[in-house]
């Protein structure tokens, strides 16, 4: 029976030729082998990237991250929080809502008066470091008639 097992072939090693300084085996009389290229590294950026659990949304980007709700309803109080911009959080963020609103901060809430799509970023500013901004959608739906 056989063993699924991956075959491995065991080869001898040949020796250097201590003449030579160019890596070729000894008795070897072609050209010497080039080295292997440099693997090329795929540019594609892994960031911004997003995660939702819930109704919360987590945007990471390279430098901070961003926390919010991605679905609220109409007159809600929703949480916007960046997380790490500048070393112990000093950098500047400066929030925009999509609905004409904006402000600066680390941590603030803000209601939506009226349903619908809106964009949100964030942009976060620290000496040192090329300014990074996330975005992301968040839907506002119609108040459902709870006690806010």
């Amino acid at each position: 029976m056989l063993s699924s097992c991956a075959k491995y072939r065991i080869t001898k090693a040949k020796t250097t030729n201590p003449a030579s300084d160019d890596g070729q085996k000894f008795g070897d009389t072609s050209e010497p082998q080039q080295p292997a290229p440099e693997p090329v590294v795929d540019p594609q950026p892994i960031f911004p990237r997003q995660e939702i659990s819930g109704d919360q949304i987590t945007v990471y980007g390279n430098y901070f991250y961003i926390q919010s709700l991605h679905t609220a309803e109409v007159g809600a109080c929703v949480p916007f929080e960046a997380f790490d911009c500048g070393p112990n959080n000093s950098g500047q963020v400066y929030w925009t809502f999509g609905d004409g609103y904006e402000e600066y901060g680390m941590s603030l809430q803000k209601g939506y008066s009226y349903e619908g799509s809106y964009p949100v970023t964030a942009t976060c500013s620290y000496p040192g470091q090329p300014d990074e901004t996330l975005q992301f959608t968040i839907t506002i739906i119609p108040f459902s008639g709870g006690c806010y």
